[in-house]
């Protein structure tokens, strides 16, 4: 089981009940820069070697962030959930 597939999946449903101007402001909100697209691969590295993600799951992230601006709106959300995710179990290490 993938899960940034699962949780895209959910959103997915979420989000086409938005409003175009909610979609347009969460699209601006999940821009990201190349520092952030940089430090996001990172991670997904590390938590792929440690164990908290599978290979699929670090393909999916790993894909969705190499063409951002192209990513659906629902992936982008589920890789950025994921992500923090992430960072914080790091962070309280």
């Amino acid at each position: 089981m993938n899960r940034i597939v699962e949780v895209s999946k959910r959103y997915s449903q979420k989000i086409a009940t938005f409003s175009h101007e909610k979609r347009e402001k969460l699209e601006r909100d999940l821009d990201i820069d190349l520092s952030e697209i940089v430090a996001y691969q990172q991670e997904k590295s590390l938590a792929q070697l440690e164990g908290l993600i599978s290979l699929d799951e670090a393909s999916t992230i790993y894909d969705a962030l190499n063409c951002w601006n192209e990513t659906p709106l629902e992936t982008k959300v589920a890789v950025t959930l994921g992500m923090g995710e992430l960072i914080k179990r790091r962070l309280k290490k």
